[in-house]
């Protein structure tokens, strides 16, 4: 027997050995069931959509407002003083300190995380937000330091004595 009366063979048998699939469990599908569930999930898919998009322009409008308290506390300084370079100095201060914060309220929660310490959420904020507010303030003081020491140094330079 050749390979293809082989396969010929096999193939009739399977046809006559056939017999029709059993049948099907109760169904208790139901069309208008399944049409809520998809208009429900879409308004829950929406809704999660506009929170998200209002979290988003509050973040924003806060962000907007801080700038610009620091930098027209800056403008006033400087104006009030009469002096640029006192209105600088106040921005790179303030900055400095708010990204001081910042930096160290994360800094404490990824320690406290790491280490796993019974710290309340409001202590991490606190003591990150209080070393972070005094390392930033810091930060900025030796920032403007350097750069007078810059100043000074690129004058000397230019203008020796």
């Amino acid at each position: 027997m050749s390979i293809t009366s082989q396969v010929c063979y096999l193939a009739v048998v399977q046809m006559l050995s056939w017999q029709p699939a059993p049948e099907l469990p109760f169904n208790d599908f139901d069309p208008a069931g399944f049409f809520a569930v998809m208009v429900l999930g879409a308004v829950f898919l929406v809704l999660i959509g506009i929170g998200l998009a209002l979290g988003a322009g509050v973040m924003i409008l806060s962000m907007l407002g801080l700038s610009f308290g620091v930098l027209s506390a800056s403008v006033l300084v400087g104006y009030l003083n009469k002096s640029v370079h006192t209105g600088l100095r106040t921005f790179v201060q303030i900055s400095s300190a708010l990204l001081g914060v910042l930096t160290g309220i994360l800094t404490v929660a990824v320690i406290e995380s790491w280490h796993d310490t019974p710290v309340s959420f409001a202590q991490t904020v606190v003591s990150g937000g209080i070393a972070g507010g005094v390392g930033g303030y810091f930060m900025g003081f030796l920032f403007l330091k350097g750069i007078a020491y810059l100043k000074a140094n690129i004058e000397g330079r230019i203008n020796p004595a």
